[in-house]
């Protein structure tokens, strides 16, 4: 017998827990100890960001630890820490995140060591949407290197029991405001070619596909996956080649009264704050060799080049990472 769902009840039950219970329980005040921002304008509130973090764990752990799968683990253990530690949380600004998008990604970038090896980014609210149009509000990200061991996982019943990986890897995460989760773990140990590894993609909705459209296929949401990769990667090569361009802004964000009894919200953390899109016309485009000639609004992609530094003739050079921009061209 199948059971009929009304999609309405079930989300305003989530929602009434997520505003008058979730705030009591004791996940929610952890993460909101850990992660005690102040608000940014057009970006997701604080408030809204630690709510759906431990409205998501409060579910996991309590609720579906009879059930859990790959994928839900995978989440949970994202959230642990975030429940446990004092996470950086970067605010990206959204002309980086353009030009970032439209920066091609280096074939080889096996030997990549992140500026940090975990954290949040967070995304301008509206600028990066699913295949269903829900926005992507952040990204939690963390990289392991080689024999690393996780500390074990223990909320009430879940119990996970961690063992240590076998490649050195990346993995990134995030949960949508529709319930549906998007996962991605990549090996950097290099296969036949010296490229990266695609190990384990996930995709999931935690409220059973209830509001997922039937005309979105599975190649849809692995491109969408795959772009989310492309610009978690080219954030990671960002911010080592430019640690210049992470810094806070004193005295910027914003909090309402009332709300901050007896935590010193934190001033928000930038990537890229002052960061501009460079910008040609048509007549200045041509004098480039193949830039074209098109009057339509488009981008010149960006790319990585691999600089030598230092002593050429040392056995083993030295290179670095030089980001050349993209150009918006006829904006």
């Amino acid at each position: 017998m199948t059971i009929q769902v009304d999609k309405k009840t079930v989300k305003k039950q989530i929602n009434r827990f997520a505003k008058y219970e979730l705030p009591q329980t004791d996940y929610f005040k952890k993460i909101k100890a850990n992660l005690n921002y102040k608000d940014v304008k057009g970006y997701i509130s604080n408030e809204a960001l630690v709510k759906q973090l431990a409205l998501q764990l409060y579910l996991m752990a309590e609720i579906k630890m009879a059930s859990l799968d790959r994928y839900q683990i995978l989440l949970i253990s994202a959230l642990d820490f975030i429940y446990r530690e004092n996470i950086p949380c970067y605010w990206v600004k959204e002309d980086l995140v353009k030009a970032l998008i439209n920066t091609e990604l280096p074939k080889h970038w096996i030997d990549l060591k992140p500026f940090v090896p975990k954290g949040l980014f967070i995304f301008p609210q509206g600028l990066i949407k699913n295949t269903e149009g829900v926005n992507v509000n952040w990204i939690y990200f963390q990289y392991y290197p080689q024999d690393y061991l996780r500390p074990d996982i223990d909320f009430t019943a879940v119990n996970i029991t961690s063992v240590p990986h076998k490649e050195t890897s990346v993995q990134w995460i995030t949960h949508l405001k529709d319930d549906s989760v998007y996962s991605s773990t990549i090996s950097l140990t290099p296969d036949e070619n010296g490229l990266p590894k695609y190990r384990d993609i996930a995709i999931t909705d935690l409220a059973k596909s209830m509001y997922k459209q039937d005309n979105i296929t599975e190649d849809d949401e692995v491109n969408f996956i795959k772009k989310i990769d492309n610009l978690c990667f080219q954030l990671m090569l960002y911010m080592m080649a430019k640690p210049d361009s992470i810094f806070i802004q004193s005295g910027f964000g914003s909090t309402k009264a009332g709300k901050t009894k007896n935590a010193r919200l934190r001033n928000p953390v930038w990537i890229g704050k002052d960061f501009k899109i460079k910008r040609e016309t048509n007549s200045q485009s041509t004098k480039n060799p193949g830039s074209g000639s098109s009057k339509i609004t488009h981008w010149r992609r960006g790319h990585w080049r691999n600089q030598p530094i230092g002593k050429r003739n040392k056995p083993e050079p030295e290179y670095k990472q030089i980001w050349i921009e993209p150009v918006l061209i006829n904006s």
